[in-house]
């Protein structure tokens, strides 16, 4: 809002008369009060603009997280398969040792 000295009001008061003065009034106001309005919007638009940045973000992270796990459950079926095979392996080297079929001084 523009600065109104004592002197500038008296001298629309005195030209306009009292109605004119609030006219004036109420127009500055107006105006002050669609600036910060307008401001107001802005901010909005900047804080919703960065809000959907983010939830956009979110969304990546929880797309990548399925990712994750999908590799995470191939990896453990892998192991799986792994651990399975040694096992086997290791009930034959013990049987093999048990029945005691290799021993050349048997």
């Amino acid at each position: 809002m523009e600065s109104l000295s004592f002197l500038k009001l008296a001298e629309i008061a005195g030209q306009f008369g009292l109605p004119g003065l609030l006219l004036v009034l109420w127009y500055l106001n107006d105006r002050s009060r669609d600036k910060t309005l307008q401001n107001y919007r802005t901010d909005m638009q900047k804080a919703l603009s960065n809000y959907q940045d983010d939830m956009a973000e979110i969304r990546r992270m929880y797309e990548n997280n399925v990712k994750l796990v999908e590799a995470y459950e191939s990896l453990s079926s892998d192991l799986k398969d792994v651990v399975i095979m040694n096992t086997q392996a290791w009930t034959r080297a013990n049987d093999s040792i048990t029945q005691n079929q290799f021993c050349p001084q048997v």
